[in-house]
């Protein structure tokens, strides 16, 4: 789930526009990845991956959006 890595700015923006326009049928997936963040593949990804913190505030953000039925980029 990219919700959990920097990708430039207003990484976080598009990730959740992205995410919360897909609705009710992702938040399992999202749910799960905030619970279970995913593993990095190739050592040189380790520093694209946000702190836990950041990547918590974005994975609530998609889930309470999804929940409230709100697109993150209206």
């Amino acid at each position: 789930m990219l919700l959990g890595y920097y990708l430039g700015e207003h990484n976080g923006e598009m990730q959740l526009c992205i995410v919360t326009s897909r609705g009710e049928r992702v938040l399992p997936l999202v749910e799960r990845y905030r619970a279970h963040p995913a593993r990095i593949l190739k050592p040189q990804y380790e520093s694209m991956r946000l702190r836990s913190e950041s990547q918590n505030v974005l994975f609530d953000q998609a889930i309470e959006a999804i929940r409230n039925r709100r697109v993150g980029c209206d």
